[in-house]
């Protein structure tokens, strides 16, 4: 994460771009980092459910 602030920070300051232009990137990139580890946690709730699926039919099996 810091190597990202720091090449994002270089555009303003060898002014490439203007500040507002390094906040917009900046964030563009967080929310790409924030996508990517939202569904990078999908499949352990997929793996959750299936687990509880799991408990759910050994309950029934007992109850039998």
């Amino acid at each position: 994460m810091d190597i990202i602030f720091w090449y994002v920070g270089q555009g303003p300051a060898y002014r490439k771009y203007q500040p507002t232009d390094y906040f917009s990137s900046l964030r563009t990139i967080r929310s790409r980092i924030s996508t990517g580890q939202f569904f990078s946690f999908g499949s352990h709730v997929a793996q959750a459910i299936a687990s509880a699926y799991s408990m759910q039919d050994l309950r029934q099996k007992e109850a039998e």
